[in-house]
């Protein structure tokens, strides 16, 4: 099997029993932005905000998907940071010794920001899933010499600022 399918469940399956440990969400902020979000639903005016790409996303996911907005926080945003070993795969794909594969998709594993603030549904949880995107695309290009990833690695340094 793939190194990548491996890494895939790894991370899901640790996603899986942090969030199912307890039934609260796991700090104060994200009460913070629960409320936040509930003013804007209630009265139908979505200002501009502090991190609008954060309103954006959950409001297009709650409303596509038809959950309530705690089950969204509290369940589904912590697998957000999933997508971060998308690009990580992409770039080990390049290489054919297994340890320097094995140590590029680890990156995103191992690294303790990526856990700790996946779990916590605030803004900069998606800032650090976009980082690596950042980081790996700049890689790529780099190796490949491919402009357009490049060119994607500066746009994601752009939405991060939302």
């Amino acid at each position: 099997k793939p190194m990548w399918v491996f890494s895939f469940g790894l991370f899901g399956l640790l996603i899986i029993i942090i969030s199912t440990t307890y039934a609260a969400l796991p700090e104060s902020d994200p009460y913070y932005w629960l409320q936040q979000y509930r003013n804007v639903e209630l009265s139908g005016i979505f200002s501009s905000q502090a991190r609008p790409l954060f309103y954006a996303l959950s409001f297009l996911f709650v409303g596509a998907s038809h959950i309530e907005l705690y089950t969204y926080l509290k369940y589904v945003f912590p697998f957000l940071s999933v997508f971060a070993l998308v690009p990580a795969v992409l770039v080990a794909r390049q290489y054919t010794s297994y340890a320097i594969r094995f140590v590029i998709i680890s990156i995103p594993l191992f690294a303790p920001s990526t856990f700790l603030y996946s779990q916590i549904p605030f803004p900069q949880a998606i800032s650090i899933t976009l980082m690596y995107y950042f980081f790996f695309w700049l890689l790529y290009s780099r190796n490949k010499k491919n402009f357009l990833f490049y060119n994607g690695a500066g746009l994601l340094s752009l939405f991060n600022c939302f």
